[in-house]
């Protein structure tokens, strides 16, 4: 039996659907890794994966999404033809870091997928490996995938990256503790973290300085509006690359790298406009109760597994779903390039709710945009009345100002006055835009 340097005290998680048709598929996957030496937890979901804190996650069927942090494969059965009629299946399979598959004609047709949408790092594993052979192959992923850093990765090589966190202390801290050991796993030798406080918030050096591997810098935007505050971030970046961080949600350790490695790759193709911006998928994970996945991808194929972990957002760029405010991605899932920050961006427009996807309105508008095709953040969600999103009550002005600001300049063809009427269709108005 081989070791692999950094493989030590290998703890794999097995996630297993109630009632999957292959029991015996499962049993000997457990037991191939066991044999290597990788301590092997066997679960039905995914929520309690934190407490495993498995070194990789193994999906034994595709009605399974990638959901978590952890490095996540999946196992593929049959023939492609099994999963093309569902889009959730495809989708699932998309959002793995790769998979054993059945097949050399499965394996050939993730491939083909992958290639086709530029998502990078995916090398499908035959399904009948030994256990030495899957943990090797592990390795291997954990720098493809951007988890560890290519052995010769150099700080001078690669782009700053700064981050806008806002926060006030209004929260548990732990939940900022955990934002910020969710930039610290980054690993990334040019990070920098922009705290913007909102009101008084004296403890937060110490906090900080928990964190000695971050650079950062505190800036003071008391009593005003939240696009104040993301403004006010934004104004003092001095990095290449900027981002947001809610100070209550996650990253995955492999998105920052994630999203300069698709922005790299989009650039040195030969597209219509060049790509600032870069933008990943995400998992909704409620803290009280299970979620449905989103009625867009509904079918008789997979049902909803009541988790408390869902897909929240999968999609590529579409202006119109965006001007409907069909959120394409959610303010921790996106990088893009400081230089595209103009006087008008930073002029602020006083709103508190949905004030990010008002700035990313305008950034779109800047710049081409793309999608990486991987699950790479966490939107934590903490039950009706702690949502400043979907919790309307009192702010449905801003999502009126929202259309109005930016209905037209998504959509040139249609006059801003159409804004509202774009958003909320009414029936059998002449004016309803399709």
């Amino acid at each position: 039996m081989t070791r692999q340097s950094g493989m030590h005290s290998v703890r794999a998680a097995l996630i297993a659907p109630p009632g999957l048709s292959d029991e015996a598929l499962a049993e000997d996957l457990h037991r191939r890794l066991a044999t290597a030496g990788v301590d092997v937890a066997r679960r039905a979901t995914c929520d309690d994966l934190d407490g495993i804190n498995p070194s990789f996650v193994m999906l034994m069927s595709p009605q399974h999404a990638r959901l978590t942090r952890f490095p996540t494969y999946g196992v593929l059965r049959g023939e492609p033809e099994d999963y093309l009629w569902s889009t959730r299946l495809v989708r699932n399979v998309l959002t793995w870091d790769s998979c054993l598959t059945e097949t050399p004609r499965l394996g050939q047709w993730v491939g083909d997928l992958c290639f086709g949408i530029r998502k990078a790092g995916v090398v499908p594993l035959d399904l009948g490996a030994d256990g030495d052979t899957i943990l090797r192959w592990h390795a291997d992923n954990l720098v493809r995938k951007g988890y560890l850093p290519d052995p010769d990765e150099r700080p001078d090589d690669v782009p700053s990256v700064g981050i806008v966190v806002r926060t006030g202390g209004a929260r548990p801290m732990h939940l900022l503790r955990r934002a910020l050991r969710s930039l610290e796993a980054q690993h990334w030798p040019n990070l920098e973290v922009v705290f913007v406080c909102f009101r008084p918030f004296p403890e937060l050096p110490a906090i900080a300085a928990e964190f000695p591997s971050l650079r950062w810098q505190i800036v003071d935007d008391f009593g005003r509006r939240r696009s104040s505050a993301l403004r006010a971030g934004v104004a003092a970046m001095r990095t290449d690359l900027f981002g947001m961080l809610d100070d209550d949600d996650e990253m995955f350790p492999h998105h920052i790298r994630t999203l300069v490695n698709a922005l790299r790759r989009r650039n040195r193709l030969s597209l219509p406009a060049e790509v600032g911006m870069v933008h990943t998928g995400t998992v909704m994970v409620s803290e009280t109760e299970p979620l449905t996945e989103s009625e867009i991808w509904e079918d008789d194929a997979s049902p909803d597994l009541r988790e408390r972990r869902v897909i929240e957002h999968f999609q590529w760029f579409r202006p119109e779903r965006m001007a409907r405010h069909c959120n394409i991605f959610m303010s921790n899932s996106f990088l893009a390039r400081t230089d595209l920050v103009d006087a008008e961006m930073l002029s602020d427009p006083a709103i508190h709710t949905g004030e990010d996807m008002d700035f990313q309105f305008l950034l779109v508008q800047k710049t081409g945009v793309a999608f990486t095709a991987e699950v790479t953040a966490i939107h934590h969600f903490h039950g009706h009345g702690h949502s400043n999103y979907q919790d309307v009550d009192g702010t449905f002005s801003d999502t009126l100002r929202i259309g109005d600001r930016m209905c037209a300049r998504l959509l040139p063809d249609q006059r801003p006055f159409f804004a509202r009427r774009f958003i909320f269709p009414r029936r059998r108005d002449p004016f309803r835009i399709s």
